[in-house]
């Protein structure tokens, strides 16, 4: 079973990083930034209406989640994905402030925020 700490796989972060600490570090401040910034796009996306943008920002959030582990990022952004593919935009709003939300706690948790 997964070592899930802080929203963030740290078993798979650990294998990822070949169990460098440092390395670590720097993977989590480059996703936090990048994610931070994909949130915002992803936001700008969703006021614009463009279900098509939408889909595609919560797909890279998703993936870029899924390789650092932080899996409850990962989960909302697909659940975001899944509704704007589906056409289902009455799904979207819950999910993108709870992925704020956890960005938000992950940074502060890892002392970024």
């Amino acid at each position: 079973m997964a070592q899930v700490h802080n929203d963030i796989d740290w078993e798979q972060l650990h294998e990822l990083s070949g169990n460098d600490p440092e390395f670590e570090q720097e993977l989590l401040q480059i996703f936090l930034k990048d994610s931070q910034g994909q949130i915002t796009y992803l936001e700008s996306a969703w006021s614009s209406h463009d279900l098509a943008e939408v889909r595609q920002i919560a797909h890279h959030i998703k993936g870029a989640s899924a390789n650092v582990g932080a899996v409850t990022l990962s989960t909302l952004a697909a659940q975001i994905e899944v509704a704007a593919r589906n056409q289902q935009p009455e799904a979207i709003p819950q999910a993108l402030a709870s992925l704020s939300q956890s960005l938000e706690r992950l940074q502060h948790s890892l002392g970024n925020g």
